[in-house]
């Protein structure tokens, strides 16, 4: 007994932190890290009286299951592992870039002959194409005048006097 008191040589001061530390009920430890420092360093008869602050009450909700992805830690730590790899790897090639002799550039030149030979000939072929259809038009135009005159009993050479299929009309 006289050898376990003479080696438990510890302040009564520190057994009564340590068992306020130890406590059952939450309530009766210190509140907060700041409380136990002031505590050890100024010991339980010198500690300054301590100041109360009084902190807003949060509510508390209760926990929601996210609506998120659910992954498997193997899943996850592979995962990790491609992104450190990934970031590595990034790291690596932007400071390690080889030095490349700048790339010549060969520039050809534009054949503007052929170019313009074929808007040329896209030009022809849209004006052959409007005179073609311009002369259909006329064509049914013609026709239908002379089916309605023969109905009505005129003869062609009385209402028409130009004709319209003419690329140039004149004007009287």
């Amino acid at each position: 007994e006289e050898q376990r008191q003479h080696e438990m040589r510890v302040p009564d001061w520190l057994l009564q932190i340590v068992s306020r530390c130890l406590e059952k009920h939450p309530e009766a430890r210190y509140k907060n890290g700041m409380e136990l420092q002031k505590a050890i360093e100024y010991g339980p008869s010198l500690a300054p009286p301590l100041i109360e602050i009084e902190q807003e009450q949060v509510p508390s909700y209760p926990l929601q299951e996210a609506d998120g992805i659910r992954l498997s830690t193997t899943m996850f730590a592979i995962l990790m592992t491609l992104l450190v790899v990934l970031l590595i790897y990034s790291g690596y090639s932007f400071f390690n870039k080889p030095a490349v002799a700048p790339k010549t550039i060969v520039v050809k030149p534009v054949d503007s002959v052929s170019k313009a030979d074929s808007a040329e000939q896209a030009d022809r072929q849209r004006s052959l194409n409007y005179i073609r259809k311009r002369k259909a038009i006329d064509s049914a135009v013609q026709r239908a005048i002379k089916e309605q005159m023969y109905r009505d009993g005129e003869t062609e050479q009385d209402s028409l006097k130009e004709d319209t299929t003419q690329s140039n009309p004149t004007i009287n």
